[in-house]
């Protein structure tokens, strides 16, 4: 695998993994409305490539991983994450997209989908995804809200892993 695919790879399942999953992981019903603010670390895997040559690339991607809220944080501490999500690159620009499945420990959940599109060739931690939350079950039934992620730590990266750390914020509601 080339370079450009392991960093591309690396920085796609980073950027959607971190972003989606940080967003709806965990959230908890306190009330109606509220703002999150928490961490999701996680390790994301290529799971299909294609590379056509001169910089078109495409594949697929898995990401597990916990998210952590800080004390007095809104959302649920120490909710498993997955996410399944796909990466285009074309002419340097790169568009990520990615759904993310989060779980209590009671098992209530929360879905998000984000996008993130970005310069290929620039550092992962320069560019910003945004999500939104889209539903929920249990203790988060009825759960809607948007919000931003951001790379902070990249850990280690292979072509065709990568473990990282995302930084999520934003607004919820529950209706």
């Amino acid at each position: 695998m080339s370079r450009m695919t392991a960093k591309a790879i690396s920085r796609i399942t980073v950027l959607s993994f971190g972003t989606i999953v940080g967003l709806g992981l965990s959230m908890q019903a306190f009330g109606a409305e509220g703002k999150f603010d928490n961490k999701f670390c996680f390790v994301s895997k290529a799971t299909a490539l294609i590379d056509a040559g001169d910089g078109y690339k495409v594949a697929n991607f898995e990401a597990t991983g916990i998210r952590v809220g800080s004390e007095g944080d809104p959302m649920a501490k120490n909710m498993e994450e997955h996410c399944v999500g796909h990466y285009t690159i074309i002419a340097g620009q790169e568009e990520d997209i990615a759904s993310c499945e989060a779980v209590d420990a009671a098992g209530d959940k929360v879905f998000v989908t984000g996008i993130r599109k970005f310069d290929a060739t620039k550092p992962i931690d320069d560019s910003e995804a945004s999500f939104r939350i889209l539903h929920g079950t249990g203790k988060f039934a009825g759960i809607t809200g948007e919000g931003k992620s951001k790379i902070v730590e990249v850990i280690s990266r292979t072509p065709e892993r990568m473990a990282a750390c995302s930084r999520s914020s934003g607004t919820y509601q529950i209706k």
